[in-house]
């Protein structure tokens, strides 16, 4: 079994799609880590949602949108935040209504997590953390917002993890690339899809990485 990890897919099913097949990722026997945000600014979460569910190992970690898209889905609430930052692709995509968003969907990102820890001690989490405190007594809000540790990181590794991943902060704004960035034992895995960037698969293990074309010219 490989160890996949993807960052930031924002609605981009052409690019997601793209790298998914490029990786060689088997559906029925590899494992496949989002790190939130699989919804937004794209066309085609509803799509993205569906070619995530043919993998039959998958850890789905919550992100920021996500959560307001659950608020839609569930309790019809639709944030201005959330219509502004990409959400109205979101309800198009579903055709208007959360009626319309199957039970498979809405058991995907309900089953969402706020981090994951794999069995080779790899952290995976949306936005950051404090990693001066214990992980299990933070807030999961924070997990989902955080940017301090991708500062942090510049200047030293996260201690009590062998690696970790994290989305949220585009890597054209913390470094100037639009490659997944590495500091220390950090990786930042969103490469701006949401702003017509790029999605990008990483193979956990290696560090190997698939990446799409312009994600706004797909």
């Amino acid at each position: 079994m490989n160890v996949y990890v993807i960052g930031d897919i924002h609605g981009r099913y052409q690019a997601f799609h793209d790298v998914f097949t490029a990786s060689g990722l088997r559906p029925g026997s590899d494992r496949l880590i989002t790190l939130g945000d699989v919804v937004d600014y794209g066309p085609c979460t509803r799509q993205c949602v569906d070619l995530l569910l043919s993998v039959r190992d998958r850890i789905s970690v919550l992100g920021n949108h996500d959560l307001w898209f659950l608020e839609w889905a569930f309790l019809e609430r639709a944030r201005p935040e959330w219509i502004f930052q990409g959400g109205a692709a979101t309800i198009r995509s579903y055709g208007g209504s959360p009626g319309n968003v199957p039970e498979s969907h809405r058991f995907f990102f309900r089953n969402s997590v706020p981090y994951y820890v794999d069995e080779q001690n790899r952290l995976y989490v949306h936005g950051g953390f404090d990693p001066e405190r214990p992980l299990s007594g933070q807030d999961p809000y924070d997990l989902l917002w955080d940017r301090t540790l991708v500062e942090y990181s510049r200047e030293r590794p996260v201690t009590g993890y062998r690696h970790v991943f994290i989305g949220h902060t585009r890597t054209q704004a913390a470094a100037g690339s639009d490659e997944p960035v590495v500091r220390h034992n950090v990786t930042l895995c969103d490469t701006g899809a949401g702003y017509g960037g790029y999605v990008s698969l990483i193979e956990a293990e290696t560090g190997r990485y698939w990446q799409s074309g312009k994600a706004d010219s797909l």
